[in-house]
């Protein structure tokens, strides 16, 4: 037997052995799934504890790079990937063992697969499973009255406009602010951390600054706003959309960075978050995005009530809202279209059965929030320190 033929067993060898390894993890991730899927308990003491403990770990070995790892390393895998398919094609065309080589091949690739996905459960899917947040909260989510979705679009646009009051507007008249965007991702770092003071349920979470992606207005054809790498345990935020969306979108993406997957959740929690930030920008992002999902939610199931409630709607943040929709239209297509379609598959496998459209759920947490917390024929007037601890 020749050298080569010598190399080329021990290599096929070992990466039999990788791939054996790496199904059973897969096996074993998806097997555990299985099981938090039937027992929320553990799966909630999984996020609380293990979690904090790994996606913490991860957070803060890549948040050395003050960079998106994700962006810097995307173009570079592809390519890595591209030339790693075409040699390997070469050589089986070229070359003698033929079989074997296919075999070694497909043992490789399906490894690194097997390894990807127990990577992913581990710090992704598995906290799909835990506990409903308004059960954390013990927030009563039930269907609601139009009279109650009216009363939070109007709060909500009281205060947003006492918000945005605060804030510098551009040239043409659109909520802006004095700090750059590093600045301002910056200040997501402790925004949860802050809730932990009188929420044991936000005690310890995985801190994180989300980073900025300078490919972005290319990302914007996708639809895109923010993502959560788990491989990296990394916020990805897309800094050319307007200037006041961003201290919502870090937050979101923090959430899920801190072990919440689920995309109403995650939205609720940066409106929760938002609203008690110390910073101006963050309150009226918080409030300003929070209104244009109720809003969008009224106009669906009682238009008269949402036509009366234009007359309370600052004409700053009417223009906000029309410079973000003039934003995202001009990235409609078919790339935005696959996207969006692609991201409803994903969230469709992983039980959020309303897909996209998961987003807006966000608003029956709020109202329960707000029930709660404040008076809902009042106003909704949620009071500025949180002394609640369940």
């Amino acid at each position: 037997m020749s050298e080569q033929a010598v190399r080329e067993k021990r290599r096929l060898r070992g990466r039999l052995i990788f791939f054996a390894l790496s199904a059973f993890f897969a096996a074993a991730a998806a097997l555990l799934r299985l099981w938090f899927a039937a027992r929320p308990d553990l799966a909630e003491r999984y996020a609380r504890g293990p979690y904090r403990t790994l996606a913490g770990t991860v957070s803060r070995i890549t948040g050395i790079v003050p960079l998106s790892l994700s962006e810097l390393l995307l173009l570079p895998l592809i390519l890595l990937g591209c030339v790693l398919f075409t040699r390997f094609i070469r050589r089986l065309i070229k070359g003698p063992a033929r079989v074997r080589l296919a075999l070694s091949g497909l043992l490789l690739a399906g490894g690194v697969l097997a390894l990807s996905y127990s990577w992913f459960v581990a710090f992704h899917a598995l906290n799909y499973e835990r506990e409903p947040l308004s059960a954390s909260l013990q927030l009563d989510v039930r269907p609601r009255e139009p009279e109650e979705l009216e009363h939070l679009v109007i709060w909500l646009m009281r205060e947003a406009g006492q918000a945005r009051s605060l804030l510098v507007t551009d040239a043409a008249g659109v909520a802006s602010s004095e700090l750059d965007v590093k600045t301002i991702l910056a200040e997501a770092t402790g925004a949860y951390g802050r809730l932990g003071l009188y929420y044991p349920a936000f005690q310890h979470l995985p801190e994180t600054t989300p980073k900025p992606v300078y490919l972005s207005r290319f990302w914007s054809y996708t639809g895109i706003s923010g993502m959560y790498n788990p491989f990296f345990a990394e916020a990805n935020i897309n800094i050319d959309q307007p200037s006041f969306s961003l201290p919502f979108t870090a937050l979101h993406e923090a959430a899920h960075v801190g072990g919440y997957p689920r995309e109403d959740e995650a939205n609720f929690l940066a409106f929760f978050s938002g609203i008690h930030h110390p910073l101006p920008e963050y309150r009226y992002a918080a409030l300003q995005t929070t209104l244009s999902y109720a809003a969008n939610r009224l106009h669906s199931v009682d238009r008269d009530r949402y036509a009366a409630c234009l007359d309370h709607l600052d004409a700053g943040i009417a223009a906000d809202m029309t410079a973000q929709r003039a934003y995202w239209q001009q990235f409609k297509g078919p790339v935005r279209q696959a996207a969006e379609k692609a991201n409803d598959i994903f969230l469709k496998s992983q039980r959020q059965t309303d897909g996209v459209q998961s987003y807006g759920r966000m608003i029956d947490l709020v109202l329960a929030f707000c029930e709660r917390y404040g008076d809902i024929h009042a106003g909704l007037q949620p009071p500025a320190v949180l002394v609640h601890t369940p």
